[in-house]
This record gives C-alpha cells, sequence and structure tokens, in this order.
C-alpha cells in the first residue's frame, strides 16, 4: 500500500516530513538567502513563474486568473503586510484600491505593478513611524489619561491619514506601557503576599520608567528588523499570499538550513517543546508536545499568542510581528534554563508564563495505558492515550509506530481481564494515515476505513485487510476541538461503522486535505527559466479525504454521539476559522457492514446532560465558555492604568476558580498495569513518567464522566 501521511501540526516525528496538514509552521527552520543582489526583478519572474506553475499544475482546486482571484490576493497581501491596519492609512487604501483586479493581469504578465506600489508605501509607512517613536517613549507617559485602544483588527478602521496614524502609534505605545506597568504590580503584590523579602518594590513612577525603557528598547530592535528584512523575504510574503488564495494550507517557503539537530536522529531535543505557527503577524502555539516542559508547566495552551519573550530575569523582547524562525532563537534553549513568556489568552487576558527548559521524554508521545475504576460504579475499564498517530518514516524502520504500540496496549489490557477501552484522541493532531487504517482494523472485521481523493481521480477507498477482530469489546473514542486528520478518520470510520461511541467537544478539528512538498530547484525542466533557477519549496494540498459514508470531514469535522461541555465552544476554532478555506462536499458511500452490537445513544445522552447539569466542574466550564467570548468580544482596552487593571482583575477570579478543580477526582483511581510495573522497576525515568501520568488521568474530569458513560453502555 502507498504511504500518505498526514498532519494537523509538526511534532517530534515530522521534522523532516514531507506531506504536511496544516497552516505553515516553523520549528528549527532558519532563512537563508537565494537572491544574488543582480537583476532582482528577473529573479522575481523566474520565481513566481515557478510558484505559479507549481500551483496551477498540482494544486486540488486550481484558481482561475481573473478579476475574482485578483480580488482574493488583494486581500490577502494588505492583511500579511498590516494585518492590524497601523502602517496602511485609507488614502493609501484608495490608491491600492485602483489596482484591486488587475493583479491577475501582473501574475499573467510576470509583472509587479501591485506588489511594487504596495510594497514601497509599507516602507514609506515604516520608515515614518520609526522617525516617532523614540521621541514619544522618551518622555514620561501619563497612565491615568482616557481613551482606549481597539485590538481586534476586523473591528478597526485604516487611520485617515499619516497623522492619524501617528497617533493610534502613540496609544498602543501607551497601551504597551500600561499593560507593562499593571503586570510589574500584579508580580509584586503578589511577591508581598508571600512575604518575599528579596523583591524590592518599586513605585508607579519608577514601574512607568522601566516599562517605557523596555518598550523603547524592543522596539528599536523590532523596526530594526522590519526594515532591515530582506527582499527575498518581502517577495516571499506576496508569494505566499498568492498561493494562501488556494487554501490556507498551501504557501511558499524559502530555502532554509536545519539547524544543528535533526530529532529523527538523536531522539531528542531541548526547548519548550511547543509547536509554532505564524498567521496574520501573530506567533501562535500550535501544538503542545506530550513529554515537554510546556505539557508538564500545563498554562500554555494551543492557540495563545506570544508577545513578549525573556531570558530568566532579562529584559522581555516583542515578538510581533517578528519573523518566527528569529523568535524561536529566543524560545529555544539549553535545559535547565528559564524562559518568561509573555501570552495573550484567547480571553484577551495577558499572562506572564514561566518555563524551564527541558528535554523531551518521548515515552509520552508514544501510547499508554492504564485501569480505570471509580468508586461504587460497577466496572474495571482500559484507558489508552495515544498523543499521535506517529510511525517512522525514515529509510531504516526501525524506530516505533502507534499501529504496534496499540496492539501492544491491547493485548497488555486483555491480559488482566479488561473488555471495555477508552481510546482518548483529544488534541491528537493526526500522523500516519497508514496506521490510522491498521488501528482501525483492531476494532473491526475486515473493511474500509476511509476514502482519499485526488483532483483527477475518483476517490479511492483504503480498507482494513487484516480478518478477524483484536479487540470486540465496548469502544469508547474521546475527542476535542483540537482532535484533527488521522484522529478524525478514525473517529469517523468507527463512528459510521457503530462500532464505537464517540465522546467530546462539538466537533473535532474539521481538517480533511493532504499537503506535499515540492522543491522547485528540481522537476521544473518542462519551463525555460534562461540563466536562473527557482528555488524554494512550495507546499500544496493535493487530495482531500473522505468518510466511509461519503461526507467529507473538511470543515464539519466529527459530531460526537454525546457532546460535553468545552471552554471554546462559544469562539471559533479549527479549519472554518481560517481564510480561503476548501469547501465541505461528499461523494459516494463505500460498502461497509455496520457492527452488530449497538449502544442506546439517546439514553446515553440524556444520563449525561443531567449529570452535567449537577456536576460543578461541568457548570463552571459552561460559565468559562460564556465569559470566554465575552472577553473575546470585549476586544478594546482602557489606556489608564486603573481601569486597565480593573478590567484584567475581572479574568483573574474566574482562573483562580477553574485552578480549584486541577486536584484528584474523589473515588476516581487510575492504576499502572502489572506488566508496566514490572518494566518499570528497572528503568526509574520510565518510572517517573508513568507516575505522573497516572497522577492526571486521576484529575480529569472528561475522563471520570467518559467512565460513566461506558458504565452505561
Amino acid at each position: 500500500m502507498q504511504v500518505y501521511r498526514f498532519y494537523l501540526v509538526q511534532n517530534l516525528f515530522n521534522t523532516l516530513k514531507r506531506i504536511l496538514l496544516f497552516i505553515p509552521l516553523y520549528s528549527i527552520l532558519f532563512v537563508s538567502s537565494c537572491f544574488s543582489p543582480q537583476d532582482e526583478n528577473s529573479k522575481r519572474k523566474v520565481l513566481l513563474k515557478a510558484v505559479v506553475n507549481t500551483l496551477e499544475n498540482e494544486h486540488y482546486q486550481p484558481l482561475s486568473f481573473n478579476d475574482s482571484t485578483s480580488v482574493k490576493i488583494f486581500q490577502s497581501y494588505l492583511k500579511t503586510l498590516d494585518f492590524q491596519k497601523r502602517f496602511f492609512t485609507l488614502q493609501d487604501f484608495g490608491g491600492f484600491r485602483k489596482l484591486e483586479n488587475s493583479i491577475d493581469d501582473d501574475i499573467l504578465k510576470e509583472s509587479f505593478g501591485f506588489y511594487n506600489l504596495v510594497n514601497g508605501t509599507y516602507r514609506q509607512r515604516l520608515n515614518s513611524v520609526s522617525r516617532m517613536y523614540e521621541a514619544y517613549l522618551s518622555k514620561p507617559i501619563d497612565l491615568s489619561a482616557g481613551g482606549t485602544i481597539e485590538t481586534d483588527p476586523d473591528k478597526r478602521q485604516y487611520p485617515a491619514d499619516t497623522t492619524t496614524m501617528l497617533r493610534e502609534w502613540q496609544d498602543y505605545f501607551r497601551y504597551l506601557v500600561v499593560s507593562s506597568v499593571a503586570l510589574e504590580i500584579e508580580i509584586q503584590d503578589k511577591a508581598k503576599a508571600r512575604k518575599d523579602t528579596v523583591i524590592k518594590v518599586k513605585t508607579v513612577e519608577e514601574l512607568e520608567i522601566s516599562a517605557r525603557e523596555k518598550t523603547l528598547k524592543n522596539y528599536k530592535d523590532f523596526f530594526k528588523r522590519l526594515i532591515e528584512t530582506s527582499e527575498e523575504d518581502q517577495f516571499a510574503d506576496y508569494l505566499n499570499s498568492i498561493a494562501r488564495c488556494y487554501d490556507p494550507h498551501t504557501d511558499y517557503e524559502t530555502p532554509k538550513e536545519k539547524e544543528n539537530f535533526d530529532i529523527q536522529f538523536t531522539g531528542q531535543f531541548e526547548g519548550i517543546g511547543a509547536t509554532l505557527s505564524q498567521r496574520d503577524g501573530f506567533i501562535k502555539v500550535a501544538n503542545i508536545i506530550p513529554g515537554s516542559a510546556s505539557w508538564k508547566q500545563g498554562q500554555l495552551k494551543v492557540d495563545d499568542v506570544f508577545l513578549k519573550v525573556a531570558q530568566g530575569d532579562g529584559d522581555a523582547v516583542d515578538v510581533v510581528n517578528m519573523k518566527v524562525d528569529d523568535a524561536i532563537k529566543l524560545i529555544r534553549g539549553k535545559k535547565g534554563t528559564t524562559v518568561k513568556l509573555t501570552i495573550r489568552k484567547p480571553d484577551g487576558s495577558i499572562v506572564v508564563i514561566p518555563i524551564v527548559r527541558d528535554v523531551v521524554v518521548l515515552e509520552e508521545t508514544y501510547a499508554k495505558s492504564a485501569i480505570l475504576e471509580l468508586g461504587n460504579v460497577k466496572g474495571r475499564f482500559g484507558y489508552i492515550y495515544l498523543p499521535s498517530f506517529y510511525a517512522d518514516f525514515s529509510q531504516n524502520r526501525g524506530g516505533r509506530n502507534c499501529y504496534d504500540d496499540m496492539k501492544k496496549e491491547i493485548t497488555k489490557l486483555k491480559s488482566e481481564g479488561i473488555n471495555q477501552i477508552i481510546l482518548d484522541l483529544r488534541s491528537n493532531g493526526g500522523g500516519s494515515l497508514q496506521d490510522v487504517v491498521k488501528i482501525g482494523g483492531l476494532f473491526i472485521d475486515e473493511g474500509p476505513i476511509v476514502q482519499v481523493k485526488t483532483r483527477e481521480s475518483a476517490p479511492w477507498v483504503l480498507d482494513d485487510r487484516n480478518p478477524g477482530v483484536d479487540f470486540d469489546g465496548k469502544l469508547l473514542i474521546m475527542t476535542n476541538f483540537f482532535s484533527a486528520s488521522a484522529s478524525e478518520i478514525l473517529a469517523a470510520a468507527m463512528q459510521d461503522y457503530g462500532r464505537a461511541v464517540i465522546v467530546g467537544s462539538a466537533q473535532t478539528y474539521g481538517k480533511g486535505t493532504v499537503q506535499k512538498m515540492t522543491d522547485l530547484s528540481g522537476g521544473m525542466s518542462n519551463l525555460n527559466f534562461g540563466g536562473e533557477r527557482p528555488s524554494g519549496t512550495v507546499k500544496l494540498t493535493t487530495q482531500k479525504f473522505y468518510r466511509i459514508n461519503g461526507g467529507a470531514t473538511q470543515l464539519r469535522g466529527v459530531t460526537p454521539d454525546i457532546i460535553l461541555p468545552d471552554v471554546y465552544e462559544k469562539i471559533e476554532v479549527g479549519e472554518k476559522e481560517l481564510d480561503f478555506v476548501m469547501p465541505w462536499d461528499q461523494t459516494i458511500p463505500a460498502k461497509f457492514q455496520r457492527w452488530n452490537k449497538k449502544s442506546d445513544i439517546a439514553r446515553l445522552r440524556t444520563k449525561t446532560k443531567n449529570r452535567m447539569s449537577n456536576s460543578p466542574y461541568f457548570q463552571n466550564i459552561f460559565s468559562e465558555a460564556s465569559k470566554l467570548k465575552q472577553r473575546q468580544d470585549a476586544s478594546a482596552y482602557p489606556l489608564d492604568l486603573k481601569t486597565y487593571q480593573a478590567n484584567q482583575a475581572s479574568f483573574k477570579d474566574s482562573d483562580e476558580k477553574s485552578e480549584s478543580f486541577n486536584k484528584a477526582i474523589p473515588g476516581f483511581k487510575a492504576a499502572s498495569l502489572k506488566t508496566n510495573i514490572e518494566l518499570n522497576k528497572s528503568n526509574p525515568a520510565r518510572e517517573e513518567v508513568e507516575k505522573g501520568f497516572i497522577q492526571r488521568i486521576s484529575k480529569d474530569h472528561y475522563l471520570e464522566e467518559a467512565f460513566r458513560i461506558m458504565a452505561e453502555m
């Protein structure tokens, strides 16, 4: 069988994989120049031609270069350069608008009228702001002055003219100083509450000076980076604006060289263990690697936005609009050192998260199992946690894969008399399709698992071809909003068969497309480039996958049989949040035989609903979901210190209440398998990993509810 690889995010096992499944993610790769100083226009033409040719020939859904596409590129490029609407003015926008319908003509003629106008104007506005900020930040800022600042770019308008633009930048700098002072006051107050005699308490005036000096230093670096952005990176932004109009997972990447490690060879790396993505000028957390320092610390979450990075007690560096490669240089570091991350949460609150860098523990990235019991509820159930659909894609194929590990965990559970299993796919971002098909086969006796389609072919079915069922007991699968790709394939297949009860957030991520990488330096012999050759890589969507019932998982994901409340349920998360997404569609259902044992889903839903209404934990989740939505909508922040502090204090109360639930659940017990206990006796490190795994289970209210549902199946 040909192997297809599906991914939501980069993780430990996809550093060098060539087929990806998410928005552009960057981990350890850094830009190197592919342009010489000579004849930049000629090189642009070569690169534009190569990128467009690749997209048109290989993308699943090629575009027609017409006025409609031109408008998309217009919107995409302006958003790429000035997502927050802080550099361009309404006057600028009016000038750009005259070329809105001619960008397709530029591309077909290999000319750059729109690009030159927009990029030239951007450089002018950048220089204007860079001449202003030092004078403004060199004088004391009145922290009691009124006013607000709108932080949601969708609610902002472009400033009317350059005078207004500069005044809005001053408001932005005041906001940074106010928020920094408020944060330092909070830190001081906590230190005083702990009776920490080491800390020197500063006055508000002293904190204002310090915050202003730090902001000035950060923005010197910030504007220096922007002004010195290479021609290669500037043009790459334009090419990306074209590529992402095809779909949000398609992009152009400049040539990059790896840093001095490779996870597939070393088996470990040091850092915080978070995979990052960059969109609209912000660096976001795309994934937390199981076993990493971030994962253990627990505060950093998917979709958190990086604002600043500090080394230990050093000054924080602003990373907004920083190239993600450069931000990673600040975030990564040696084991045992501390990095302090200033993070904006989805609700708009700003927190500082200290993380002690560590080596990622690979054992945490593999399938693990335990045996669960709950008070006087009858039954001992098996639990398998699968963090990703990992596989060894190297030529030697000597590494671990999730199918073999899943099979082993099931065998171990059965040997201890377990005939009911909860499979946890929450926040599992995907992985190997070959392995997910084989894992599906552990629970059914032959049959289709998923359908795959290219733009020119009818869908073909990927079947489990192994006769027999490894596990025929009751099966419950847990998902959430961040279960994606291969996770969605498995959950959808088991749901279509009626083989498992799916329990989780209102839907899964909704990512139903496949990407591949095309190296522009080779395979372009059919095009005449003259004396130049293109360089870089295009990542583009080439396939879609479909459930065996015919429906796509694209956008809609998988809707669980039993929905549990989630703090993200009222805000926009998942594939549908992105621009230019590919649509949901459907194909002909595959032929399959439904499982002969059925669960009364309606009865299970009713019982769960009753428990939710009486559960303090889930009632708090309901409340937090509403508050999260309210905070996200309330995107205008006060510019005077006292009002800003009151605004932030309203967030803290609910945070502290949520923390009170982070305790072991009375009566809910998890036990290690006998086999694992024996294996770990001679390995203290693995024994420690197992201990942490069991402790986390005992605090998991969602898993406790899954246990109760399984007891009633």
